[in-house]
């Protein structure tokens, strides 16, 4: 949405004061100490039973996650912020793009992938490091959708990306879109995988299903995350795909074109626009935060051997 404006520089005053308070009020809500809600929530989307001595894990983890995901949402805000600043000084009009909601989703997984790096670094005790008896499965922790779901978009976006370019695009957006389809399913399949293989100290069951509870949590909101951004690209780079054939049909004298034709071309023109444009990527934010979101108890315990120092 564009709207035009006589004095760009108190618009913009006006947008970064708002959003500038808006940043603080959720920096200082998201630092706020850790909840008994919060850890409440945690246990019973996890069927998990909190004890005095996996309380301390679960606590970390809401905040170190709260945290950086809360750090990666405000950049991407503020490179948003940064980019309507820049429009608005140079083209004296303001605008907001639907784009902004792709990257504050991008800004919520980097968190995510930043936070579980940093609990990768921090042992929940002190015991040897140890590695699971029995591989690990995404599965055990996420429903199917987090390994089935990445590779699809990826692939859907990598092929619509490749055919838009064959058939002559040079729309580098749409080649970005499906290119970096393929990028983050690749990314989130790669970091899901890390999340798995992450060695634990050898630790009594019920701090081992805390630490399972939160290794859980991490796959939700990285897979949720990487799904919603997937549709987002893929589609984006669908309708490119399509909107490029239909032009190549039309031929390069679009005059010679019959009428009945043209508003047949038009019509495809604002469906597709509407649906891969505008549709899908908003679904495709609800979904992944409503997939980072879902329950995740645990499938099973698995026994673990200590691992090589």
């Amino acid at each position: 949405m564009v709207s035009t404006f006589g004095a760009p520089l108190m618009a913009l005053l006006a947008l970064v004061t708002i959003l500038t308070l808006f940043a603080v009020l959720l920096l200082a809500q998201r630092l706020r100490p850790v909840e008994r809600a919060e850890v409440e929530e945690v246990a019973e989307l996890s069927d998990l039973d909190v004890t005095i001595d996996n309380v301390g894990l679960v606590v970390d983890a809401i905040a170190r996650t709260r945290l950086w995901r809360t750090v990666g949402v405000l950049v991407a805000v503020a490179g948003c912020v940064g980019w309507v600043v820049v429009v608005a000084m140079r083209e004296q009009r303001l605008t907001f793009e639907l784009a902004f909601l792709l990257w504050g989703l991008i800004g919520y997984w980097a968190g995510s992938v930043v936070a579980e790096l940093r609990t990768a670094q921090t042992d929940p005790g002190d015991g040897p490091r140890t590695a699971s008896l029995e591989r690990r499965e995404l599965t055990d922790y996420v429903g199917s959708w987090a390994a089935v779901w990445p590779r699809r978009l990826g692939l859907a976006g990598a092929i619509a990306g490749a055919l838009a370019l064959a058939t002559g695009s040079r729309d580098p957006w749409v080649i970005g879109f499906g290119l970096g389809a393929a990028a983050i399913s690749v990314a989130g399949l790669v970091v899901a995988q890390y999340v798995l293989e992450r060695s634990r100290p050898d630790l009594a069951p019920d701090v081992a299903a805390a630490d399972d509870a939160v290794r859980s949590r991490s796959l939700h909101a990285i897979g949720g995350a990487t799904v919603g951004i997937g549709i987002w690209a893929a589609s984006i780079a669908v309708a490119g795909a399509i909107l490029t054939l239909a032009a190549r049909a039309v031929g390069d004298d679009p005059s010679v074109v019959l009428a009945g034709e043209a508003q047949l071309l038009g019509g495809l023109y604002a469906l597709v626009l509407v649906v891969f444009c505008v549709v899908l990527p908003i679904t495709g934010f609800v979904v992944g935060r409503r997939l980072g979101r879902r329950p995740f108890p645990v499938r099973r315990r698995d026994s673990v051997v200590e691992a090589p120092a």
